[in-house]
């Protein structure tokens, strides 16, 4: 089994890193890893958790990092060992919402092994590039920079791609303001034309075997959205050494394969304020590098009043509430399938809207957890007849609920359930304008 340091910078999240040791921590180390939080909160409310963890449970340790130090800095940090206890064979330096399965995790150390300098776990692997070893630098460059922006798609070989690194020089280059943010990738893809040779695994994973924290709802950077795409993450890849020919695929993907999809990821920046005639303009000459959106149709969003997506969103969501409230009036009794994030989600909604619902099914119970949120936790088996006579909203990603809706199916409930994914989005929505005051946010 790989030796591997768990590393986790964290900054003023104490609730993600509460949930994270108290529900996840123990098959992490029952993989192979300590758990390191590198922490640079100006209070103690995250010491005083993992502190809690150290004193019961060993392989987990607490790094104290400056407050003024930005992230990737402190992640150029990790990568030299800065904090560790021991030796390892491999560092993992993880986002500190992101949650990988136990399977995932058995299907990593199954793969993992000493030749690979990079080991990639790719929780949507949107172009099935399936399980691949990658030895050609332009194509890993082509198939996965995107992917390997994320703290948490990267475990890196300590004794190949991490050593023999003149640390000052990279730090001087890549530290920078107009790319800082991607440093990491800079130092991926850098490391590896360095080297005389270069091996990197592609290990898909089930998006249903990834998850993340109920307490991180955007991105830090996400006012900040257009600088990172157009300038740092642009910047990052066109400055890489002139022997890879893949940039502007490599640039592109970045984009279209995670915020601009289509023109509405633009029309939902503009409500958020974050997208705009005078960012239509900065960036003019950058359209083309990040999305496959028209350049003329960018214009038009930009100058767009507001109030006309708004409208227009407000109603989609008002159509979509009511096509579920619906729903729950035609049934004498409601019920929840699902006790994560999204069953969370649904039951904060329904309690501020004053909607009873009797309690959580699950497919498996855990005898740990009988109770959620002060509602019962009951196992299928135990309540297929009284679901009969129940409406059952599905709250989870959806391939559970697909797994779900085939055993609800197959006894005889397919008129008793109710499944719509943008449904969570809309009551998210609505939470967060009432914890605002009413304030859109």
């Amino acid at each position: 089994m790989a030796n591997i340091a768990l590393c986790i910078p964290t900054y003023q999240r104490h609730e993600c890193v509460y949930e994270f040791l108290h529900e996840y921590s123990e098959y992490y180390q029952k993989y192979g890893m300590d758990i390191y939080y590198y922490d640079s909160s100006p209070d103690d409310k995250t010491y005083s958790i993992v502190k809690t963890f150290c004193e019961n449970v060993s392989g987990i340790y607490y790094v104290r990092i400056p407050v003024e130090m930005h992230s990737n800095a402190k992640v150029y940090k990790i990568f030299q060992q800065y904090g560790l206890k021991k030796s390892y064979d491999f560092i993992w330096v993880c986002n500190d919402a992101i949650r990988f399965s136990e399977q995932a995790l058995a299907q990593m150390q199954a793969q993992i092994n000493d030749s690979y300098d990079i080991v990639e776990m790719d929780h949507e692997d949107v172009e099935h590039l399936g399980l691949r070893i990658y030895e050609n630098p332009n194509l890993y460059l082509r198939d996965c920079a995107w992917k390997l922006t994320l703290y948490g798609a990267a475990i890196l070989n300590v004794h190949t791609i991490l050593s023999g690194i003149e640390w000052s020089a990279y730090e001087q280059k890549f530290l920078k303001r107009e790319m800082i943010n991607f440093s990491h990738v800079s130092l991926y893809f850098n490391r590896i034309v360095e080297m005389k040779q270069f091996k990197a695994l592609h290990i898909p994973i089930e998006s249903k075997e990834f998850k993340s924290s109920m307490y991180k709802k955007y991105p830090g950077w996400h006012n900040d959205t257009f600088f990172i795409f157009c300038e740092s993450w642009v910047n990052t890849i066109e400055r890489l050494p002139n022997c890879y020919t893949e940039k502007k695929e490599a640039i592109l993907k970045h984009g279209i394969y995670t915020f601009f999809k289509d023109s509405s990821a633009f029309e939902n920046l503009k409500i958020q304020g974050i997208f705009g005639f005078r960012i239509f303009c900065k960036y003019i000459r950058q359209w083309k590098k990040i999305c496959n959106v028209s350049v003329f149709r960018l214009f038009r969003i930009s100058l767009t009043p507001v109030r006309v997506y708004e409208r227009r969103e407000e109603k989609k969501r008002k159509e979509r509430m009511l096509k579920c409230l619906s729903f729950i009036k035609n049934h004498s009794g409601l019920v929840l399938y699902g006790a994560g994030h999204m069953a969370h989600l649904t039951a904060s909604y329904l309690d501020i809207k004053k909607i009873r619902y009797e309690y959580f099914c699950v497919t498996y119970a855990d005898e740990k957890k009988k109770e959620y949120m002060k509602h019962p936790i009951k196992e299928l088996s135990s309540v297929i007849g009284d679901l009969h006579s129940k409406g059952i909203l599905i709250c989870m990603q959806e391939d559970f609920a697909k797994e779900v809706i085939d055993v609800l199916e197959k006894n005889g409930l397919g008129e008793n359930y109710y499944y719509d994914r943008v449904l969570f989005d809309v009551m998210d929505y609505e939470l967060r304008l009432k914890n605002s005051g009413g304030k859109k946010t």
